[in-house]
């Protein structure tokens, strides 16, 4: 859609419904209307999975252990 991230918050949500169809919710209202329709929102999990060498890092874990 243009902006400069990829995990959207309800604020963000909330702007970006003001900006292109000139509603606005308060963010509980927005929650509730998203949860009524059976959306779901979380806190994402950022890992490093798949930007490390995983053989190496398997490799040296022991190491940390220690």
């Amino acid at each position: 859609m243009g902006y400069g991230f990829s995990v959207w918050s309800v604020a963000r949500l909330n702007a970006h419904l003001k900006k292109t169809t000139g509603i606005s919710f308060s963010e509980d209202q927005l929650s509730r209307l998203l949860h009524a329709e059976g959306y779901s929102y979380q806190r994402p999990k950022h890992t490093m999975k798949g930007k490390r060498d995983e053989a190496a890092y398997i490799k040296a874990r022991p190491r940390w252990s220690a």
